[in-house]
């Protein structure tokens, strides 16, 4: 009796060991359908083979590493992370399952998670370039730019021939202050594909950052030859002929970066920049609208409107949109100066010398503030008020003319003729063909009594 039980549990135990076998061998075909359908870009039924696959066989590692990347690039994270683990679960060594665990707790932003899971990858001795280049990502995320540097230049060692690990590693270089080096990860990279944009692009900012402004222009025109559509190329080239004087190719550059992506802000910002530069103010005010229509609602944009506004003579339009700058990127002189300049053209002076004044108070040493409140004083016939910051901005620029023309005919109206006829003298030496008169008059000494209506050359904004 005994010797049958035994026989019968012989016989239980390899029909138990039969199935396994089956089911595995199932799991294997299933597998094997999964990755031809992924291979397909099929991912739908590379899904549903995969469910098939893990449920016949849960210890199939491998099976549910691919389904937690599978279900990662289609954005549905927490699965993908009940997928890694158990990958893990049945295989503590699967490099993949680490990855894509580490992968996914950091785009959920779980950054202490995420870094928990790579550094006990690393402990299990899984350090393939893949995770040190996932772990600098990480890294660079926190700040940590010198740690991310060191990882990356690992995930390099482990994998020389990879120009998009030392693209990555000369942008990381270049964070840390490391241009040499930086460069020098670029022209590998190039040196492996001469068509890497991204080491093209590193390099022109490289170039840039050390005044070598015909590698800038010379990397950032291969990069937007070889990949047209990549803005980042656009934005280098701009920014390289805009330093080096060439308005009229940045601006075609501007052109054909909107042309490719008319959504791209800062092309746009930058051709409505040289717009402004080059006094076509009607298209600079198109280009800053289109900016604010596509939610592009910087201050160098609200600003940039208002000056725009404010040079095609739309005083109102321009005030609303300087202070509302002020309101939500707090005070700046330059604004204040603006405003009292937009007030002054309205004929409100009061306003303006109240806008003028709040500029001179942020910006003390600046001669320019202080000879706009005074010129604002003047045109109010405050004459009394206005010598004093005629009188500062000359301390702070002794040899303008304007300032001291302008002065000069201040001690004028109120009398003062022996130090009107000093600066008119000092505004004749400096070029100020309108003082040549002025001397005249006060040299012969003719009484001409206060000149309320004594004409002033007027700044110009």
């Amino acid at each position: 009796m005994a010797e049958a039980y035994e026989k019968l549990g012989r016989s239980a135990e390899a029909e138990s060991a039969r199935q396994e076998a089956q089911r595995c061998y199932q799991a294997e075909i299933l597998y094997t359908r999964a990755c031809a359908a992924r291979r397909g870009l099929r991912d739908g039924e590379a899904e549903s083979i995969l469910r098939e696959c893990v449920a016949a066989n849960p210890r199939l590692s491998q099976a549910w590493a691919d389904l937690g990347e599978l279900l990662r690039r289609n954005h549905r994270l927490e699965e993908a992370q009940r997928a890694f683990l158990a990958a893990l679960e049945a295989a503590p060594g699967n490099p993949i399952a680490h990855l894509g665990l580490a992968a996914t707790l950091q785009a959920q932003g779980k950054e202490v998670e995420a870094l928990a899971a790579y550094q006990t990858a690393l402990r299990r001795g899984v350090a393939t370039p893949d995770l040190h280049a996932g772990l600098a990502s990480l890294l660079l995320d926190q700040g940590k730019a010198r740690e991310a540097a060191a990882q990356m230049l690992l995930a390099v060692r482990a994998l020389p021939d990879a120009p998009d690990l030392l693209s990555y590693l000369g942008y990381l270089r270049q964070e840390v202050g490391a241009e040499a080096e930086a460069v020098e990860s670029f022209a590998e990279a190039l040196r492996l594909d001469p068509r890497q944009v991204q080491a093209h692009v590193g390099r022109g900012y490289a170039a840039l950052s050390y005044g070598d402004l015909n590698l800038a222009l010379s990397s950032f025109r291969r990069a937007a030859e070889v990949d047209p559509s990549n803005t980042e190329a656009w934005r280098g080239l701009i920014r390289a002929q805009r330093k080096a004087g060439l308005r009229a190719e940045a601006e075609a550059s501007c052109r054909n970066c909107l042309a490719r992506n008319p959504a791209e802000t800062e092309c746009r910002e930058q051709l409505a920049s040289l717009r402004v530069e080059a006094s076509d103010f009607k298209e600079a005010v198109q280009e800053f609208q289109t900016l604010l229509r596509n939610g592009k609602s910087s201050r160098s944009t609200l600003e940039g409107l208002a000056f725009s506004l404010l040079r095609l003579g739309d005083c109102s339009q321009a005030i609303g949109l300087f202070e509302a700058s002020l309101k939500r990127y707090g005070p700046d002189p330059l604004i204040f100066a603006n405003l009292g300049y937009a007030y002054r053209l309205q004929g409100d002076i009061r306003a303006a010398v109240r806008n003028y004044e709040r500029a001179r108070d942020l910006s003390p040493g600046d001669p320019e503030r202080h000879h706009d409140l005074a010129f604002a004083l003047y045109l109010a016939r405050d004459y009394a008020a206005a010598v004093e910051p005629f009188r500062t901005a000359l301390k702070h620029r002794p040899d303008w003319g304007l300032a001291h023309y302008n002065l000069a005919m201040t001690y004028w109206n109120l009398s003062q003729y022996a130090p009107a006829l000093i600066h008119a003298r000092h505004a004749q030496e400096q070029g100020v063909r309108e003082a040549d008169a002025v001397v005249r008059a006060l040299t012969a000494q003719v009484s001409l009594g206060p000149l309320q209506s004594a004409a002033v050359n007027r700044r110009k904004h």
